[in-house]
């Protein structure tokens, strides 16, 4: 946003010397604003990066929800799981506020005060006034001390908001950086519960090929077949255990092929 260009009749400052340290003074705070701004923006990527990294972190416990019985440990996860995602969402909208809403104001581009200043030689010529040099460069120099005075009091406020927010989501991180940790400790004391037995109940043979330790439970004896180095030892009339060391008690031999099967 530019700032608007005097009005006649506004009072400007006749001492030559205070004008000189006003505008100056004026002129780098100005500037300093504007590069305030440019390095609030810049600074705000290093927080997304560590929200980024929360945000895998609450994936993570989503994938792995556990399955205890233990009510007042589960209870505790579930509890930090739901701040760790209320401060991500706080942190969001801190993210949000410190990139949208404000209004920077700019002094006019060189193109616009380069009219304003022939209007302004005009108006004199018509009050039959010598548009000098001086009395030009001392008019741009007044309007570019208003037009920064008046940017630079709306910047402050700008980036001071800017700082408030950058602030708040560097506490909101750390608060759930705190509440993912003990959420993360409280789910490594959550044994899940073993997984229950598959049963099978078919009147047909049941074909099954598995690289590990497998279980089949079944009403009935169940056949097993193999067709390669896998020996199988029977534990229970209902169930067979496949092993890599143990003896097959209705086969003598080892067959020759090397695939896995069992019916």
């Amino acid at each position: 946003m530019v700032v608007p260009f005097p009005q006649k009749g506004d009072i400007f400052i006749n001492d030559m010397e205070q004008k000189n340290i006003l505008h100056q003074e004026t002129k780098e705070r100005y500037e300093r604003e504007l590069q305030r701004k440019n390095e609030l923006n810049s600074m705000i990527s290093v927080p997304i990066a560590f929200i980024s990294v929360l945000v895998g972190c609450l994936g993570y416990f989503f994938s792995h929800i556990p399955d205890n019985s233990n009510f007042f440990l589960s209870f505790l996860f579930y509890l930090f799981l739901l701040v760790s995602i209320a401060g991500v969402v706080i942190c969001f909208i801190f993210v949000y506020r410190h990139q949208t809403g404000y209004k920077y104001e700019y002094v006019s581009d060189p193109a616009v005060l380069h009219d304003y200043m022939e209007k302004f030689a005009n108006q004199l010529k018509e009050q039959d006034i010598e548009p000098t040099d001086e009395v030009l460069n001392a008019e741009i120099e007044d309007v570019l001390y208003e037009q920064q005075l008046e940017a630079t009091s709306k910047n402050i406020k700008c980036n001071d908001q800017k700082v408030f927010c950058y602030r708040h989501l560097i506490i909101f991180i750390m608060i759930t950086m705190v509440s993912l940790s003990l959420t993360f400790l409280i789910r490594m004391g959550l044994d899940d519960k073993p997984a229950d037995v598959v049963r099978i109940q078919s009147e047909t043979p049941i074909k099954v090929q598995a690289d590990s330790l497998v279980k089949v439970l079944s009403e009935s004896p169940v056949k097993v077949s193999l067709e390669d180095s896998v020996w199988v030892r029977q534990v229970e009339p209902i169930q067979c255990e496949v092993k890599h060391s143990a003896k097959t008690e209705d086969a003598g031999k080892r067959p020759a092929k090397k695939s896995r099967k069992g019916k």
